[in-house]
């Protein structure tokens, strides 16, 4: 859900960007301002709707450190579930049964 909250928020400054760099070209014609605003929403809404695909599969293994060495973030593993979030869950789990 936050995840695409994020992609919803970075579209429309994405979308924002796009229209002012193309106005700062100054096209001559209608049609390459169409042409160059097309281009580059597509390639941001590209990189907006992949980076997470491209985050999880080549930066997130390396962040996250190794066994033994394990990269902590606010003193947690950052792959780390609380006990409580388990207990929470075996809980609900039980009462749904």
């Amino acid at each position: 859900m936050l995840q695409h909250q994020c992609v919803v928020s970075v579209t429309q400054i994405y979308t924002w960007l796009a229209e002012y760099l193309t106005e700062m070209e100054l096209l001559r014609t209608q049609t390459e301002f169409d042409d160059s605003l097309t281009l580059k929403i597509y390639l941001l809404q590209f990189v907006n709707y992949y980076a997470s695909i491209f985050y999880i599969a080549f930066f997130k293994g390396k962040l996250v450190g190794y066994p033994g060495k394990y990269n902590k973030l606010f003193g947690f593993r950052q792959e780390e579930v609380s006990r409580n979030h388990i207990r929470d869950t075996n809980l609900s789990y039980r009462n749904t049964v």
